[in-house]
């Protein structure tokens, strides 16, 4: 059983149709059950982002969510990104144990789950979970045996660095997209102590040369859901 979390400012029926490439490699053994944030934005501020097709699946669902906010000390008005790469700017991550619990509760009522995977914010959603659990129980094991990261990224805020003093053995792969606007961001660990695979040991790394999105250009893009399929198979098999 997979659990899929979405990223921010998205949706769980956008989820579904990104996965599909995976689901359709993984077939029949694998049951998928998707997830979105509970923190919901106003639809009509953000449906001008998305292509026509996916405005038709977001306005079908009716919302648009995140698994939190983030709160960017600094007096100048400019782009999120610009503020996240900016090590003079500090980031502050709101509610995150209140959110971490809310989806503990989730998993908990859903699973059990044999892998959970998220995209973008949906993985730095599940760093927090991962760090929180292993600090509340002492341990590296978690509920499920692997999570795949799609588009992961670190940790931001400060107050939650010692999540990963130490690196996780629990299991993961890390898929990046290297004309990501947040590939150097991801894969430098700018603005933080480490790079997001270096909280967990050996992590799997795969790399395409698409966005931030799951990768659909081929070759590449069965090559990277057939490496990612392999480890999980290994796991759960």
């Amino acid at each position: 059983r997979i659990l899929a979390m979405s990223g921010s400012r998205s949706c769980k029926d956008l989820l579904k149709l990104q996965t599909g490439p995976l689901k359709a490699v993984l077939g029949k053994v694998a049951e998928w059950v998707y997830a979105e944030g509970n923190v919901e934005h106003p639809l009509a501020d953000f449906l001008p982002t998305f292509s026509e097709f996916e405005q038709t699946i977001v306005k079908k669902a009716g919302r648009v969510t995140s698994w939190y906010t983030d709160i960017y000390h600094c007096n100048k008005g400019r782009p999120c990104i610009e503020m996240q790469c900016d090590p003079e700017v500090r980031v502050e991550s709101v509610e995150i144990p209140e959110r971490v619990q809310e989806l503990r509760a989730f998993i908990e009522a859903q699973g059990p789950f044999d892998v959970v995977l998220g995209f973008s914010q949906g993985c730095i959603m599940l760093n927090y979970l991962i760090g929180h659990l292993r600090r509340e129980s002492g341990s590296d094991v978690m509920p499920w045996k692997m999570t795949a990261f799609f588009e992961g990224m670190h940790i931001r805020d400060e107050a939650y660095f010692d999540l990963f003093a130490t690196r996780c053995s629990h299991p993961t792969v890390h898929v990046f997209g290297r004309n990501s606007p947040y590939f150097r961001y991801s894969r430098e660990g700018l603005c933080s102590p480490r790079r997001v695979e270096d909280y967990y040991e050996n992590p799997v790394v795969l790399e395409h040369d698409e966005g931030h999105k799951f990768p659909m250009d081929q070759p590449r893009a069965k090559i990277v859901y057939d490496a990612v399929a392999t480890e999980i198979m290994k796991l759960c098999a």
